[in-house]
C-alpha cells in the first residue's frame, strides 16, 4: 500500500540500495544526502536532444516541481498488477551507492548493481525506468572512469561541502531519464496493440517477453546521459515479428507556448487521433495524465484527467473513473500549494462553500466507484480493488486530517499534504482536547467526521488484502485514532494489527519448520520425534527482530483499558534502576484493594489474556513473565484462585526457561510490600548485657542494694521514662534473632526466596531463608544473624525475593505517633485528591489521576511547593551492639535439689562452681541476691505509711540482716577461659523467708578505657526453709542495784550464784544500769543462748543460759550507762535506701520527735553495746538472736544515758612510808561502799570527766552527811576546777578526817560555770569503824 502522504500519485518513487563492500555508516551518510532532496525544479532538470523523447520534458521557463520519494525495497509482488494503473506506485528508477578508491573494479561494481537490480523487479515489469550507480570516492587518489562504465557516476572526494550541489545536478540529471523513459512508454502503449493491452483486463499488465508472441513490444531503459557525458544511447520502441504500421502518436507541445496553445495542441492531437479511425481510449489517457502528474506538469496532467473524465461517461469503467478523480484531486490540491507559495498563514474563503468541498466531492465520489466496482464471482481482482478502494478513503482522511490538523485551507495544510510527517501542530506533543475543539470550530471538520471516513476502511473486505497491505491499512488507522484523540478506537485497531502481525510469524515459523524437516529428512514428522529417535535435543533458532514493537504494543493496548503491564518494572542486564514515585508509593501499600479501579474488569481480563497469549507464541520469555506479574498485580481483585496461579506459574516457568537459556534479565518485587514488621528476640536473661559505668567498681553495694532497686534518690523520678524506651543491647559476634511478619493477600501460596534483614551501621551476617506463604495468611519467620563490631544497628526493614525478581529493600520505619500521624496525612490527602475531581473517558485512568494529583507532583518534583519545614527523618529500630562478652554457667552446687533448711538467725554456707565457657577471661565479678521477704518490704517502704523509726527498721532488715551473703574480699576476683571457679555464700535463716535467688553478675572489663562496662548475670534459685526456735520479749532497763556482800566466812553459794554475783561486781553504781530480756524456746530442742556485753572502757562479760523446750528465761547484764552528744542525738533518723524527703505521715510535733530521735540513738547504742548468739548442746549449729524488735521506752532511756560530765568519786588512804614520805592507796570499794578507820586522814578524790565536744568550766560542790563528825581542809561548795577539755579529765583531792564512827555519804555534783543545772554527779558512801 501507498505511504500516507495525500500527494503520493504525484511522487516519483526512487529506490537507493547499496552496492559493494560499503561500510553502513558510510551509505547512511551518502542515503542521507540523497533523501535531503524532497523536490527538484523542473528548471533543474536537464533536457534530452530534440526527438520524441522529450515529450514529459519541462518547459524551459517552468515553475513546476518534481517531488521525490526515496525509497529502500521494491513494493510486494503481488502489486506488480498496478504497473500500468498505480506507476507512482513502484519505484520508477534506481540509485545504487557504492564507495570506490583507485583499485575498485566500477566494471564489477556494475555487474553487481545490475545483478542486484535484475533480482528486485520481476522479468516482465517495465520498470525500472532509469538507473544509475553513485560511486563515491574514499581517497584522495581520482578512480579512472572507462567508456564502457555507462550509468556508473563517480563523486570525487575534492568536492568537499559541494558535493551537495553535485548530487542535486546527478540527480537532476537521472530524473529527466525517468522523463524519457516516460516518453518510451507512452509510445509503446500508444499503439493497437498497447491499446489491446490496456483493455485486456481490468487492471492489465506489461506483455511476457516470448518468441512465440507476434508481435512482441520491448522497452529500452537505457536513457541518454546529459550532453557533456561521452556515449548517449536512445530509447527506442520496436515492434518484432511484423511488419511496420503507422499509428497516430501522442505528440507533446512546444515548451515555450502558453498554457492555452498546449491545450489546444493537445486537444487538435486527440482529434486527430480520432480522426485517424483510433478508438477513443480513455484507459491510455488516464496512463498519460499519471505520467504528467509524476513528471510535475499539473496543467497536462489536468487536461488528460479530463480527457479521460469524457471518454468514461460514454463508456462507464468505475475503477478507471476512480482512479481519475484520484488524480484529479491530488493535481488540484498541487495547483493551489503552487498558487500560495507565497503565504505565511492560513488561507480562509469568504465564499460560501469551502475552498476543499470539491476536493471532497470528489473523492466521495472515487470511493463510492471503487467500492460499488462490478465484479464477477471469484474473479482475482478482489484483492486488488480492495487495495485501492482503501487507499482512496486513506487518502481522503489524509486531506481532511491536513486540513483539520492545520486550521484550514492554507500554505500549511498543502506542505501537510504533500509530507508523509505529522502536521505541526502535533509535534512535539500532541495537541489537548481544548485545542483540537478550537480546530473543528475554525475548520468545521469535526473529529468525528475524519474518524467516520477512515472507519470506511475497515470491514470484511479487509480480508481480500494481503497482509502487508493489512498492517498498512490498520496501523494507519490507529495513527489517525491517536492523533484525533479516539484512544479506544485506536486499540481496537491495534488488536486486530497485532493478530494480523501474529500470523505472519506463526506463517514464518511454520515455513522455517518445513524448511528444517525438508533439509533434516523428514517427510511427515516432527523433530521432536526425530530427537527422541536419535537420543538428541533439538532446539530450533528463535528470531526476535521486531518483537519489542509488538510488546509495546500490547503494553499500549493495555494502558488504554486501564491495565498497565509494566507495573512490574524489567531490569535489563547492566540497566540502572531509576526512583519512580509511583512505583515506590504503590509498592509501599499493602492492602492492593485501596487502589483505585477503573473499566470493565471482563474487558481487562481478555485484553490480558491476550496479551500473554501473543507473549507466549512470539516467545518472549521476559515480558511473559512481566505482562503475567503485572496483570496479577493490577487484576488480582478480579481473578480467582487458579487464575490467579495460572499467572504466577507462568511468569515463574517464564523465568526458569530463561535461565537455563543463558537470558539475563531481572524482574522488581512485584507481589507488593510483604513485611508488616519486625521484631528483636529478647536475649535470654543469662545473655542479656547490663551496662554499667567504671565509677561503680568503687562502690561496694552499687550493684548489690536491695533496698530501693536502681540507685536513685528520689522516690518517683520521671526522667527514668526515658530509660525505659532505651536502645535494646545485642552482643557481638552472638547469634540474634529477629521475627519478621510477612503477608500473603493472593489466593496462592507465595513462595519468597532471599529473606534477610535490612541494617545499616554496624557490618551484620543475616543467613537468608526461603519462605512459603499461604494463602491469603500472615507468616511469622526466625531471621538468625551476627553483629560483627560493636556499634549502632539500625533495622531499616528486609529483602525479600521472589523467582526470578530483583531483590528489593522493604523499609519499616518505626511505628511512632509521629510515623502514623504522617502516613496517615499522607493517605487522606490522596484520597480526597482523588476525589475532588471528576475525570472522564481515559482521564479516570488510575495512572493518569495519580499523575495529577498534587501530592503526586510534589513527590516528583514536578511542580515547585511553598516553603516548608523539613520533615523529621524516618526513625527505624536501632540496637545497641556491645563489644563481645564472656559466658559463665554453673558447673555444680554443694546444695541438694536446690534446697537448704535452717533454723530462725542460723548461719549455712552454699557453695557454687561457675565455669568460663567462652574465650574471653572474666576479670569482674559480683553476686547480688534476691529472696521472699525483700519484695513485701519493699512494698512498705514504696508506700511511704509508716513512721520513720518504722522505716529505719525495716531498711536495716534489709541491708544490715540480708538472707544471702557473698564476702568478695576473699573471694577468686575472675576466672580464666575455659576454668572454674568456686563461689561461697552465707545464707542467714530469717522468718518468712521460702524463697531467694543467686544473681551472679560478670563481666570482661580489660584494659577497655571507655567510662563504661557491661555484666552478664546467672540466676541460681534456691528453696529456703527457717524454722522458729527462740524469741525474745519483755527487755528492760533498770538501775544498777547492788547485792548485799556477807563476810566471807558466812558466804555460802553454788557456782552459778557465784558467776552472777562477780557479774554484777561493778566499780560504780552510779555509772551501771541493769539490761534484762526474756528469752522463749518454741521449739522442740534445748538451745544456749549466749549474750555478751562489749562497751569502751569496759571488761567484756557474757551471760549464757540454757533454755529448755517450751521455757522462758530472763537474761541480766550489768551496763555501763551510755552518754550521747546533744549533737548526735539531735541528729533526724537516718535512711539506708539513700533516699531523700523521707518523712513520717503521723503528726510529730517538735518536742515529741526531738524524744523519738533522743530514743533512737539510744536504743542504737544499746544495741551495739550487746551481742546474743544462740547454738545447739552438743551439735554445731549457732546462730543469732536478733534483739531488733523490742522496743526502748523513755523509763528505759533515763537509766541508760549518764550525765555530760561524770564525777568518779573515791576515798583515798594516806599510808607513811618512812619518815618523810607518805602513800596515797585507794580504798576499794565492797559491795558499793568503802570501809575507813577513824581519826585519820583520807583524801577524797574527785575524777571529773567532760564527755563533751567542747571545752567546759566546770564547779565542783560536794554535799555531806553527817557533816558533824568529819573535818575537811578548806570548803566543800563551788570548788573550782577550771576548764576541762573535751574527753579530758581533772581531779580534785580535799583532806578529810572523821572523828566518829559511823555512816557518811558525800554527793559531789558538776555544774558548768554561769549554768544553773547539774550536769554531773558523783555519789561516794563510807562506813567508818574501828577494824
Amino acid at each position: 500500500m501507498e505511504s500516507n502522504a495525500f500527494s503520493t500519485l504525484a511522487r516519483l518513487k526512487i529506490m537507493v540500495i547499496p552496492v559493494g563492500s560499503i561500510s553502513k555508516a558510510a551509505y547512511e551518510e551518502w542515503n542521507a544526502l540523497l533523501r535531503a532532496f524532497e523536490s527538484i525544479p523542473l528548471v533543474d532538470v536537464p533536457p534530452v536532444r530534440n526527438d520524441d523523447r522529450t515529450r514529459f520534458m519541462p518547459p524551459a521557463a517552468s515553475n513546476g516541481h518534481l517531488h521525490l520519494d526515496f525509497v529502500s525495497h521494491p513494493p510486494p509482488i503481488w502489486h506488480h498488477s498496478l504497473a500500468l494503473f498505480r506507476p507512482s506506485l513502484f519505484p520508477l528508477g534506481v540509485i545504487g551507492i557504492a564507495s570506490c578508491s583507485a583499485s575498485t573494479s566500477l566494471h564489477a561494481l556494475q555487474a553487481e548493481f545490475h545483478k542486484k537490480v535484475k533480482h528486485m523487479y520481476p522479468y516482465n515489469s517495465p520498470y525500472p525506468l532509469a538507473q544509475s550507480c553513485f560511486a563515491f570516492e574514499d581517497s584522495v587518489e581520482h578512480t579512472q572512469l572507462n567508456a564502457e562504465d555507462n550509468g556508473l557516476e563517480i563523486i570525487p572526494s575534492v568536492l568537499g561541502a559541494k558535493i551537495s550541489n553535485h548530487l542535486g545536478m546527478l540527480l537532476a540529471g537521472f530524473c529527466s531519464q525517468i522523463l524519457a523513459g516516460f516518453a518510451s512508454l507512452t509510445r509503446s502503449l500508444d499503439s493497437p496493440k498497447g491499446w489491446e493491452i490496456l483493455h485486456s483486463a481490468l487492471f492489465p499488465t506489461y506483455p511476457l517477453e516470448t518468441d512465440d508472441e507476434q508481435p512482441q513490444l520491448k522497452l529500452r531503459t537505457d536513457s541518454p546521459r546529459s550532453s557533456s557525458e561521452s556515449a548517449r544511447m536512445s530509447v527506442q520502441p520496436t515492434i518484432t515479428g511484423s511488419p511496420p504500421r503507422t499509428f497516430p502518436t501522442l505528440t507533446r507541445s512546444s515548451s515555450s507556448a502558453s498554457t492555452t496553445n498546449r491545450n489546444s495542441t493537445i486537444a487538435k492531437n486527440r482529434r486527430s487521433m480520432l480522426q485517424s479511425n483510433s478508438p477513443p481510449n480513455a484507459r491510455l489517457s488516464k496512463v498519460v495524465a499519471d505520467l504528467f502528474l509524476l513528471a510535475g506538469r499539473l496543467s497536462d496532467a489536468v487536461n488528460w484527467y479530463n480527457d479521460a473524465v469524457t471518454h468514461l461517461r460514454s463508456t462507464p469503467d468505475p475503477v478507471w473513473h476512480a482512479a481519475v478523480l484520484e488524480g484529479l484531486c491530488t493535481a488540484s490540491v498541487l495547483e493551489s500549494w503552487a498558487g500560495s507559495a507565497g503565504l505565511q498563514t492560513s488561507i480562509s474563503a469568504n465564499t460560501l462553500r469551502d475552498p476543499w468541498s470539491e476536493i471532497s466531492d470528489r473523492m466521495n465520489m472515487a470511493i463510492h466507484m471503487y467500492f460499488k466496482a462490478p465484479l464477477a464471482d471469484g474473479s482475482k481482482d478482489y484483492p486488488t480493488v480492495t487495495l485501492l478502494y482503501c487507499s482512496c478513503v486513506l487518502r481522503f482522511t489524509q486531506f481532511l486530517f491536513s486540513i483539520w490538523s492545520c486550521n484550514g485551507w492554507g500554505p500549511v495544510a498543502f506542505l501537510t499534504m504533500l509530507s508523509s510527517s505529522l502536521p505541526p501542530s502535533f509535534t512535539p506533543e500532541p495537541p489537548s482536547n481544548a485545542r483540537r475543539w478550537r480546530m473543528t470550530s475554525m475548520t468545521t471538520i469535526s473529529r468525528t467526521q475524519i474518524a467516520n471516513i477512515v472507519a470506511q476502511a475497515h470491514g470484511p473486505w479487509v480480508m481480500h488484502l494481503h497482509s502487508h497491505d493489512k498492517i498498512h491499512l490498520l496501523s494507519y488507522m490507529a495513527g489517525i485514532y491517536s492523533c484525533l484523540g479516539f484512544g479506544r478506537k485506536e486499540v481496537y485497531v491495534l488488536r486486530e494489527l497485532v493478530s494480523v502481525v501474529m500470523d505472519l510469524v506463526v506463517l514464518a515459523r511454520e515455513e522455517r519448520r518445513e524448511q528444517n524437516m525438508a533439509r533434516m529428512g523428514v517427510a511427515d514428522g516432527n523433530l521432536s520425534e526425530l530427537a527422541a529417535s536419535v537420543h538428541v535435543t533439538v532446539r530450533e533458532h528463535q528470531l526476535k527482530d521486531g518483537n519489542r514493537s509488538i510488546l509495546r504494543l500490547l503494553i499500549y493496548i493495555c494502558g488504554i483499558y486501564g491495565v498497565n503491564l509494566k507495573a512490574v518494572p524489567l531490569q535489563e542486564q547492566n540497566s540502572t534502576k531509576e526512583n519512580d514515585p509511583e512505583w515506590e508509593e504503590r509498592l509501599n501499600s499493602i492492602d492492593f484493594s485501596r487502589q483505585p479501579t477503573y473499566g470493565w474488569s471482563e474487558l481487562q481480563m481478555g485484553v490480558v489474556r491476550e496479551a500473554i497469549a501473543v507473549t507466549e507464541a512470539l516467545p518472549e520469555l521476559a515480558s511473559l513473565s512481566q505482562f503475567s506479574l503485572s496483570s496479577l498485580r493490577a487484576l488480582y481483585s478480579h481473578l480467582t484462585a487458579p487464575e490467579q496461579y495460572s499467572l504466577y506459574n507462568a511468569a515463574k516457568n517464564a523465568i526458569q526457561v530463561s535461565q537455563r537459556r543463558g537470558e539475563d534479565f531481572k524482574l522488581e518485587y512485584w507481589s507488593g510490600r510483604p513485611v508488616v514488621s519486625v521484631e528483636v528476640v529478647p536475649l535470654p536473661f543469662s545473655r542479656i548485657p547490663l551496662e554499667h559505668s567504671k565509677s561503680e567498681l568503687g562502690l561496694r553495694e552499687s550493684l548489690q542494694s536491695p533496698t530501693s532497686g536502681a540507685r536513685d534518690p528520689f522516690i518517683y523520678n520521671p526522667r527514668l521514662r526515658s530509660s525505659a524506651a532505651s536502645q535494646t543491647l545485642l552482643i557481638q559476634s552472638e547469634q540474634l534473632e529477629f521475627i519478621l511478619t510477612l503477608q500473603n493477600p493472593f489466593l496462592f501460596d507465595l513462595e519468597l526466596s532471599n529473606v534477610q534483614l535490612s541494617t545499616s551501621g554496624v557490618p551484620f551476617q543475616s543467613q537468608p531463608v526461603t519462605v512459603t506463604i499461604p494463602a491469603n495468611s500472615f507468616c511469622p519467620v526466625t531471621l538468625v544473624g551476627i553483629a560483627e563490631l560493636p556499634g549502632l544497628l539500625t533495622i531499616r526493614g528486609c529483602f525479600a525475593q521472589t523467582a526470578g525478581c530483583e531483590t528489593r529493600e522493604f523499609l519499616l520505619p518505626l511505628s511512632t505517633d509521629e510515623e502514623e500521624s504522617k502516613m496517615e496525612k499522607r493517605r487522606t490527602m490522596k484520597e480526597a485528591e482523588l476525589d475532588r475531581f471528576k475525570f472522564t473517558g481515559l482521564d479516570a485512568r488510575p495512572s493518569h489521576r495519580e499523575k495529577k494529583r498534587l501530592s503526586f507532583a510534589v513527590t516528583t518534583g514536578a511542580q515547585p511547593t511553598t516553603t516548608s519545614n523539613e520533615p523529621a527523618p524516618t526513625k527505624f529500630v536501632e540496637c545497641r551492639v556491645v563489644p563481645e562478652q564472656p559466658l559463665l554457667r554453673i558447673r555444680r552446687t554443694s546444695l541438694t535439689h536446690g534446697a537448704v533448711m535452717m533454723y530462725d538467725g542460723e548461719s549455712t554456707t552454699i557453695r557454687l562452681t561457675v565455669e568460663n565457657v567462652s574465650v574471653l577471661p572474666i576479670d569482674f565479678l559480683k553476686l547480688t541476691f534476691d529472696d521472699s521477704t525483700i519484695a513485701p518490704m519493699q512494698r512498705l517502704l514504696n508506700e511511704g505509711e509508716m513512721s520513720v523509726a518504722e522505716t529505719y527498721e525495716t531498711e536495716y532488715d534489709l541491708r544490715r540482716r540480708p538472707v544471702f551473703q557473698w564476702k568478695s574480699r576473699d573471694e577468686p576476683k575472675g576466672v580464666k577461659p575455659g576454668q572454674k571457679a568456686v563461689l561461697t555464700i552465707s545464707c542467714l535463716g530469717k522468718i518468712g523467708c521460702v524463697s531467694g535467688t543467686v544473681q551472679i553478675a560478670y563481666a570482661h572489663i580489660g584494659t577497655d578505657t571507655t567510662d563504661s562496662f557491661y555484666t552478664r548475670q546467672i540466676l541460681y534459685p534456691v528453696l529456703v526453709t527457717v524454722n522458729q526456735t527462740l524469741e525474745c520479749s519483755s527487755m528492760d532497763i533498770l538501775p544498777f542495784s547492788p547485792i548485799p556482800t556477807l563476810p566471807l566466812d558466812e558466804q555460802e553459794f553454788d557456782a552459778d550464784e557465784k558467776t552472777r554475783r562477780n557479774l554484777l561486781e561493778v566499780d560504780s553504781e552510779s555509772d551501771w544500769c541493769l539490761f534484762t530480756v526474756d528469752v522463749r524456746n518454741s521449739y522442740a530442742l534445748p538451745f544456749e543462748v549466749h549474750f555478751e556485753r562489749q562497751q569502751e572502757g569496759t571488761e567484756a562479760v557474757s551471760c549464757s543460759r540454757l533454755v529448755p523446750p517450751g521455757s522462758t528465761s530472763r537474761i541480766t547484764l550489768p551496763l555501763r550507762r551510755i552518754f550521747l552528744p546533744v549533737e548526735q542525738i539531735s541528729r533526724p533518723i537516718p535512711s539506708l535506701s539513700d533516699r531523700q524527703f523521707v518523712v513520717s505521715k503521723a503528726p510529730v510535733g517538735n518536742m515529741n520527735q526531738s524524744v523519738q530521735q533522743e530514743l533512737f540513738w539510744y536504743r542504737e547504742e544499746l544495741f551495739n553495746s550487746i551481742t546474743a548468739r544462740w547454738k545447739e548442746p552438743g551439735g554445731s549449729r549457732n546462730g543469732d538472736l536478733s534483739l531488733r524488735k523490742q522496743r526502748l521506752t523513755a523509763p528505759m532511756m533515763e537509766n541508760l544515758k549518764t550525765d555530760p560530765v561524770r564525777v568518779n568519786v573515791t576515798l583515798l588512804q594516806q599510808i607513811e612510808d618512812g619518815e618523810d614520805s607518805r602513800e596515797e592507796k585507794p580504798i576499794p570499794p565492797i559491795n558499793g561502799k568503802v570501809y575507813a578507820q577513824p581519826t585519820q586522814f583520807h583524801i577524797i578524790r574527785c575524777s571529773v570527766f567532760n564527755a563533751t565536744a567542747e571545752s567546759k568550766i566546770l564547779v565542783l560542790s560536794i554535799a555531806a552527811n553527817p557533816l558533824e563528825y568529819f573535818h575537811v581542809e578548806g570548803t566543800l561548795m563551788d570548788i573550782p576546777i577550771g576548764r576541762v577539755e573535751s574527753k579530758a579529765s581533772k581531779e580534785v583531792e580535799i583532806p578529810v578526817c572523821f572523828v566518829a564512827e559511823g555512816q557518811f555519804e558525800f554527793v559531789a555534783e558538776v555544774r558548768i560555770l554561769g549554768d544553773q543545772a547539774r550536769s554531773g554527779e558523783g555519789e561516794l558512801k563510807v562506813i567508818v569503824r574501828e577494824l
